[in-house]
């Protein structure tokens, strides 16, 4: 094999497939990735990114989790509760007892 002849297998063979793979990286994994990090920051379950078998479904899983409001512990069994509960579904114990005080900002 020749110069030209590698040359040509280079533009010919690897470029396109380096292409293919970085395209599969970006317009598949990348998704599958942000939306299991968006989801365990926002108190969700990761097993959503499972619709990224698909990789419409990654994008639209990632979407919807990008867009969920967080979620907020419950002080007494630390199980993920939406913020608006006054009253842990799980374990019945008050959030409102256990709010942070408001301060004014005078002293």
């Amino acid at each position: 094999m020749d110069g030209a002849d590698l040359l040509d297998f280079v533009f010919q063979v690897v470029l396109p497939f380096t292409v293919v793979v970085l395209g599969v990286l970006i317009f598949w994994v990348l998704p599958i990735y942000l939306g299991v990090r968006w989801a365990r920051e926002k108190g969700y379950s990761p097993l959503w990114m499972l619709f990224g078998i698909n990789p419409m479904g990654a994008w639209i899983a990632a979407a919807i989790l990008q867009v969920c409001p967080p979620r907020d512990r419950c002080v007494e069994c630390q199980r993920f509760i939406r913020k608006d509960f006054e009253v842990c579904p799980y374990c019945r114990c008050d959030q409102l007892e256990f709010a942070p005080e408001e301060t004014t900002g005078g002293d």
